[in-house]
């Protein structure tokens, strides 16, 4: 999707939230089923070896907002220093 395609959608929705539509009416939010998994037991292996297998097809995105001000660190919440694991560790890469 180009930038102009992008740009046409948005001001196409933009206009439909002014008339009031909503483009998730037609979306019901459901709870999925699920599968309990324990660590330690042979499902629980089995799962993380195929989720690992297609681990590098995902990206993470962490929304994280504000600074560390409120805490006395100067940068973002996320790369507060994690000082009980090791030097120059923050806790953005240790939640990675």
């Amino acid at each position: 999707m180009g930038l102009k395609s992008y740009t046409e959608r948005a001001r196409n929705l933009l206009v439909s939230s002014m008339k009031g539509d909503n483009p998730f009416d037609a979306y019901r939010p459901e709870v999925p089923n699920g599968v309990f998994l324990k660590p330690g037991e042979q499902e629980f292996e089995d799962m993380e070896y195929e989720g690992i297998k297609e681990l590098h097809k995902t990206g993470f995105v962490l929304i994280a907002g504000g600074l560390g001000e409120r805490l006395g660190y100067s940068g973002i919440k996320v790369g507060l220093p994690l000082c009980t694991i090791e030097t120059d560790y923050c806790y953005l890469k240790y939640y990675a």
